[in-house]
């Protein structure tokens, strides 16, 4: 319900790194929405000592586009809605100076491989009893996000 879970600083440069479950960005306030009110699962928001903060967004789906439509054959696709949540997520959600902060937007889902959309939106393959390679994947974003 929009509580952080954890929150870690460096003790040295400063920047606290907050992991937020299900945040409502709204119209108003330091973080939030250009349109309508944007509630992601779940969010790592970096916030330096001296610069805007950078956000990386993460939603968990689990159904395909063939799952729907080829009565539970599985094409292993992305559903189109959950790609264009992301692309909203990354487009509305700004700070006070109405700059875009959302640097990474991904969904999880039951498909086989990664798929990359451009401007840091991607599909995370998360198979079950695959977890060691969704694991991966997370720790290259999170590092890369914490070290820039």
């Amino acid at each position: 319900d929009g509580l952080t879970a954890i929150t870690l600083e460096h003790p040295r440069h400063g920047t606290r790194a907050e992991l937020v479950v299900e945040r409502s960005y709204a119209g108003a306030g330091g973080l939030r929405s250009a349109s309508y009110s944007q509630r992601p699962d779940v969010t790592l928001e970096v916030h330096p000592q001296a610069r805007a903060p950078r956000l990386y967004l993460f939603d968990p789906k689990y159904k395909l586009i063939a799952e729907e439509t080829n009565a539970g054959r599985s094409d292993g696709k992305p559903k189109k809605e959950d790609i264009d949540k992301m692309h909203a997520y990354r487009d509305a959600i700004r700070d006070a100076g109405g700059e875009r902060v959302v640097e990474y937007a991904a969904i999880m889902y039951p498909g086989s491989e990664t798929k990359t959309y451009g401007g840091g939106l991607e599909a995370l393959s998360s198979l079950p009893g695959s977890v060691g390679v969704l694991e991966a994947q997370l720790r290259k974003i999170l590092l890369e996000a914490l070290v820039k």
